[in-house]
């Protein structure tokens, strides 16, 4: 367009989001600073390298690139160069390029492999220069790429953390279900998810009214308030949209595996993870490994995280029920008119929801690492709360499953090894095992139950050799009490006592059966 009388420029914008009503929105576009200039003959610069900034010591890597032709002249031969840490020039000598013309890319890949020696950082430069044969770069302003790496004794496999901020009342939340549905059964060997509960739009979310106090600081962590929901962050760094439908799905099979094939400088290894019934206590043991010299000032955070919570109906404020009705389906109102009928069940159901960070969403801070050296965490946390909410009123049913997940995070960054701000270097999970935690137990009595699994009533059958007091007790998976029966001063013999456990939900139960004798306790399955 140089020295040409007439420019016209044209501009489209689409960023993904579909309305029924107006079309493609667009949302946040702005041009500014347009330069319309004849180019230089000869003027490259490398754009991009692909290689995470992981290393293993003694590893060789290959680096490759694109490198932008922003000259005039087309390339047909060049030399690709890097130096590492400012030492001797790497040259890979290209001949033999075709279709390398102004304004368009060339990736390269280079012919000599770097090895890191030792464990540490390292900046490598790229650049490309004895243009077709001689030709020099006649802007040196965009010529050179800067990239840093860290080297560690061994890279560690990762598992990926994702954190969401979501909404009980959010109509964009409830359109990125069907993508974290599809998608986390796939990573869930590789990926970690969890789910902080915000009230955005302003309306009613009932698990942040119970989870707020831990939640809130994990979600100004990430500017979730400002930002809007869904709002998800891989790693800490990178910003996922969950998806919306039609929408483009950042959060997707193939980006979380990129990220987890990077590999990690730590590994966690999780011993306990426990939840005692008599003290309603959670605890957390876990061993942080690095492989690399690590400053201090770290981050190890452990969240509890409720697998699912499950609504009786829809109490969304920002999609209602009656925006689905009638029939359930047909959606002729609320925030999305048309929505299609199967996105009603993501208005009663939400994963991975956070219940609290141990000890409080500030994590622990870690001391500086030895390439090799081990820190341990032992976490409690004493629940405060039931997993549901207002029974009578908004009720909902945690599911029978809960885990914990571990990670390690900085706040500030590495730029000497290309790690950003609040990157997660790791994470890891557990399943909480829930333990009746009876102190004491010295004299064990016996008793038996059936059916087991049931359906109905169960019947429980016992055997005393003296007249005792007897106490029946039920605990849920998350330890909360959901029977008992204190039957008194029981004569000598054998006895019988049938429980209606057709009031109790699917799932597994601990039967806790006390007499003067001692203490005994069995797995009850109930399959309604």
């Amino acid at each position: 367009a140089g020295g040409q009388p007439n420019v016209m420029l044209g501009f489209t914008y689409y960023n993904g989001y579909a309305s029924t009503t107006n079309g493609y929105v667009a949302v946040g576009m702005a041009v500014d600073n347009i330069s319309v200039y004849a180019p230089a003959a000869y003027d490259l610069g490398v754009a991009s390298q692909n290689l995470p900034f992981l290393m293993q010591v003694g590893k060789p890597y290959t680096f490759t690139g694109t490198i932008n032709n922003y000259g005039g002249d087309s390339i047909v031969s060049m030399n690709v160069n890097y130096s590492v840490n400012h030492g001797p020039v790497q040259v890979d000598n290209v001949t033999g390029i075709t279709g390398f013309n102004g304004l368009t890319t060339f990736n390269f890949s280079h012919n000599i492999p770097f090895t890191p020696s030792a464990t540490g950082n390292y900046s490598v430069r790229f650049w490309a220069d004895n243009l077709n044969s001689g030709n020099v770069d006649s802007k040196h302003s965009n010529d050179t790429l800067v990239a840093s790496f860290m080297a560690v004794d061994t890279v560690q496999p990762k598992s990926v953390l994702y954190e969401e901020g979501t909404g009980q009342s959010c109509v964009y939340c409830m359109l990125a279900g069907p993508n974290l549905d599809s998608v986390a059964p796939v990573v869930k060997p590789y990926c970690n998810i969890i789910s902080y509960h915000v009230p955005i739009p302003s309306a009613p979310d009932y698990m942040y009214q119970v989870t707020s106090p831990t939640t809130d600081t994990r979600a100004n962590y990430y500017g979730v308030y400002s930002n809007g929901t869904p709002d998800g962050f891989m790693d800490g760094w990178n910003n996922l949209y969950p998806g919306a439908l039609a929408a483009p799905n950042d959060f997707s099979t193939p980006v979380i595996a990129q990220e987890a094939a990077a590999g990690s400088p730590f590994k966690i290894n999780i011993s306990t993870c426990t939840y005692a019934t008599n003290t309603q206590t959670y605890n957390i043991t876990a061993s942080i490994t690095a492989y690399g010299p690590f400053a201090a000032g770290l981050t190890a955070q452990v969240a509890l995280i409720a697998d699912s919570i499950t609504y009786t109906q829809d109490y969304s404020a920002d999609d209602p029920t009656a925006s689905f009705a009638p029939p359930i389906g047909s959606s002729s109102g609320g925030s999305y008119p048309g929505a299609p009928d199967y996105l009603y069940e993501y208005t009663m159901k939400f994963p991975h929801v956070a219940e609290q960070m141990l000890p409080t969403g500030n994590g622990t801070t870690l001391s500086s690492f030895t390439a090799g050296q081990t820190q341990t965490l032992n976490l409690s946390w004493k629940s405060t709360h039931p997993l549901s909410y207002k029974p009578n009123t908004y009720p909902y049913d945690s599911s029978s499953t809960m885990h914990m997940v571990v990670f390690v995070q900085t706040n500030t960054g590495l730029a000497a090894a290309g790690v950003p701000a609040k990157f997660v270097y790791q994470s890891a999970s557990a399943l909480v095992s829930n333990i009746v935690g009876i102190d004491e137990v010295k004299n064990e009595v016996g008793f038996n139950m059936y059916p087991n699994p049931s359906r109905g009533n169960t019947t429980i059958v016992y055997s005393l050799n003296k007249t005792q007091q007897v106490t029946i007790e039920v605990y849920d998976m998350f330890g909360q009490k959901v029977y008992v029966a204190n039957n008194g001063q029981v004569a000598a013999g054998e006895h019988t006592i049938n429980i209606n456990s057709q009031q109790f939900q699917s799932g597994v139960y601990t039967v806790v059966f006390r007499t003067d004798g001692g203490v005994s306790t069995q797995k009850l399955i109930i399959q309604q």
